[in-house]
């Protein structure tokens, strides 16, 4: 299971998703600030509710790794891996549960 949370930066004042497994590491976060607490809100909401679409792609730092996001109807990657993974499949498997195990309160 994965536990998102919205916290607010200290220096930006912007609101961010992160998202924690059950080791409480980070796995995933959002790809950008919010002005709003409430937009925030509303997008980890939607990632309980599995409405984006994944996307699997070669980290640009090293092509053999690879990384996971989730991106919304207007192409925009609004969530993503908080680091590269080895192997291709587990970036698939990642952008799969953190839509189906995500918890958001």
């Amino acid at each position: 299971m994965f536990k998102l949370e919205v916290h607010r930066s200290p220096t930006t004042g912007d609101w961010w998703i992160r998202g924690r497994s059950g080791n409480h590491r980070i796995v995933g976060t959002s790809q950008e600030g919010y002005r709003k607490e409430a937009h925030a809100r509303r997008i980890a909401k939607r990632i309980t509710q599995g409405k984006y679409r994944t996307k699997v792609y070669p980290s640009t730092a090293d092509p053999k790794q690879w990384r996971w996001g989730l991106v919304a109807s207007n192409g925009k990657m609004v969530f993503g891996s908080h680091e590269n993974l080895t192997q291709r499949r587990w970036a698939e498997t990642m952008s799969d549960r953190i839509q189906k195990e995500s918890v958001f309160e």
